[in-house]
């Protein structure tokens, strides 16, 4: 796991019992991991950041930019950043490159192997 630290996630769900409970699952990964509830506010906290955002974990239905509009924004600050998108709903079609889906509810242990797999670790 030491290729996961120094690594920095940036988790957006507008959810309130969503986002401690992923944090909570990843904690163990020594990841640098950024929260906000909605994509308004993940791209103030993105635009604060120094350094690369290696990974979006984002909620697909959001208020206000959904999950896709969100990923292709941050994008074009973070080339290589990997997308992780999250949502109880089917995923809609021509998500952006380099990005992964996992359906809600998910099993700690299914997130935390794709997002490992998605850091390179």
């Amino acid at each position: 796991m030491n290729q996961a630290a120094e690594r920095k996630i940036l988790l957006v769900d507008d959810s309130p019992r969503i986002r401690p409970l992923v944090v909570e699952i990843l904690s163990d990964l020594n990841c640098s991991i950024l929260e906000a509830e909605t994509a308004e506010q993940a791209m103030e906290l993105a635009g604060s950041q120094t350094g690369d955002i290696h990974l979006l974990i984002t909620d697909i239905t959001m208020p206000g930019k959904n999950g896709l509009e969100l990923a292709t924004l941050l994008r074009e600050r973070y080339p290589m950043m990997q997308v992780l998108y999250m949502s109880g709903y089917t995923l809609p079609s021509a998500p952006v490159q380099g990005f992964q889906f996992i359906e809600k509810p998910f099993r700690p242990e299914t997130l935390v192997k794709k997002v490992l797999e998605m850091l390179g670790a």
